[in-house]
Order: structure tokens, then C-alpha cells, then sequence
């Protein structure tokens, strides 16, 4: 990935990421491809391809992607797994916006007279350097999904525990206060059986789940014949 003088690609590139009407069509071609990255502001997926934009291009600067360069990406990645949006539907957008810009600059060099060899020789530098980048969003989308997860389960636990041991608690979602509920202990201590336990019994209806205290407390959905109110068991 070494700079050549006088590298024409890379100037389109740096001229081309300053124009509006640019980025506005890279983020209409990512909104498009994704209806998880349509669902964002507009504003935040023009920020964040602005962002991109100008690490590649620093990137290409400097001969290849530098510390800077990968912690933003990371930052997008985990970015997009806060929000929700799936792996795939995020690399969806990415690489429609890569595509859509990518076009452009080959149709305007192709305008101003540059060989296609040269052209081809500059998309070839890209690819390798959004590679390095996808690489890294996708590690940190990965682990974001894997700490929201953990967080969302720890929480549940906790509230759970608060409930079995008569602690106050407010009554938390998916539980309906005006609903009467009943608890279920099993003797299952077997952390991978205890999850299987608990896929069963949470695709029944709301209810929360989880070893507390080393056993098994399902909670169930409402309308059973024990009728106990939410906080009691």
C-alpha cells in the first residue's frame, strides 16, 4: 500500500470526501441497503461515514491503516451493536456506502483521463484497508453484543434475587404488576442445562429466569392456578 507520486486516485479521493453532495449519496446508498441503519438518525450514519471516509483516506496517506484509523472503526462497530443493529445489517450498509463511493471515484477518474490500471490499482488499496477495518468492526460489534448481553442477564439476575429474597423491588419488564404469578425452583445446578430450562420456559410467556443462590428459579407467566403478586413467591 505504498504512496506513489503523483497518485490521482488518492487525490479524487481526498477532494471527493470533502463534497456534500458525496457523502450525502455514500449514506443514501448505505440507508437503502440496511433498513436497521435506515432506522438511525440520518445525521448519525453521515457522521459516522464521514469518519470512514477520512480514515481511509488517511490510511492511504500514511501507506496503511494506523491506531487512530482501527479505534475508530472499533468505536463504529461497538457503535452499531449498542444500537442494536445486527452484524450483517451493518456490514450491509458498509458495503453499499464502500460500493456506491468507490463508483464515483472510478467514474470521475475515468472522466479526467486516468487509466483504468491506475484506477484499478487504487480500489485494489482500498479494499485491503476496509478489509483491515471490517475486521476490526466486527471484533468490537462482537464484543459490545457479548457485554450488553452480559450486563441485560446480570441485571435480570440481580432483580430476581431481590424477589426471592423479599427484598423491595420496582416491579421490572416483562412483569405486570396487576398480574398474579407463581415461582417454580428446580434442583438443575448444571449452568448449560439451566439455560436450556430457561429457553423453554421464557418462550412460554414473560417470566424471568436464572440460578440464583446455585439452583434454579424460573418464574413464570401469569395466570396460574398458585396465585402470588409480583415480588413474592
Amino acid at each position: 500500500m505504498e504512496q506513489r507520486e503523483g497518485d490521482r486516485f488518492l487525490r479524487l479521493l481526498a477532494e471527493r470526501s470533502d463534497d456534500p453532495a458525496v457523502l450525502d449519496a455514500t449514506v443514501r446508498a448505505a440507508r437503502t441497503r440496511s433498513d436497521l441503519v435506515a432506522a438511525l438518525p440520518v445525521e448519525e450514519t453521515r457522521r459516522l461515514a464521514a469518519a470512514l471516509v477520512r480514515g481511509v483516506l488517511a490510511a492511504l496517506e500514511a501507506g496503511g491503516p494506523g491506531p487512530d484509523v482501527l479505534a475508530a472503526a472499533e468505536r463504529l462497530g461497538a457503535d452499531r451493536a449498542r444500537q442494536g443493529v445486527p452484524v450483517a445489517a451493518f456490514l450491509d450498509g458498509f458495503q453499499a456506502g464502500r460500493a456506491h463511493l468507490v463508483r464515483t471515484l472510478i467514474a470521475d477518474g475515468r472522466r479526467l483521463g486516468d487509466p483504468d490500471a491506475q484506477l484499478l490499482d487504487g480500489v485494489s488499496r482500498i479494499d485491503e484497508i476496509t478489509t483491515a477495518l471490517v475486521h476490526r468492526m466486527v471484533h468490537a460489534h462482537r464484543v459490545a453484543e457479548l457485554e450488553t448481553a452480559r450486563t441485560a442477564r446480570e441485571s435480570t439476575l440481580q432483580t430476581l434475587r431481590q424477589l426471592l429474597h423479599g427484598e423491595p423491588v420496582a416491579v421490572p419488564a416483562p412483569l405486570d404488576a396487576r398480574a398474579a404469578y407463581h415461582c417454580v425452583v428446580s434442583d438443575v445446578s448444571d449452568p448449560a442445562v439451566a439455560a436450556r430450562l430457561e429457553a423453554r420456559l421464557t418462550s412460554a410467556g414473560p417470566g424471568l429466569c436464572g440460578l440464583v443462590d446455585g439452583r434454579g428459579w424460573p418464574r413464570s407467566s401469569p395466570g396460574c392456578r398458585t396465585r402470588r403478586p409480583p415480588g413474592r413467591c
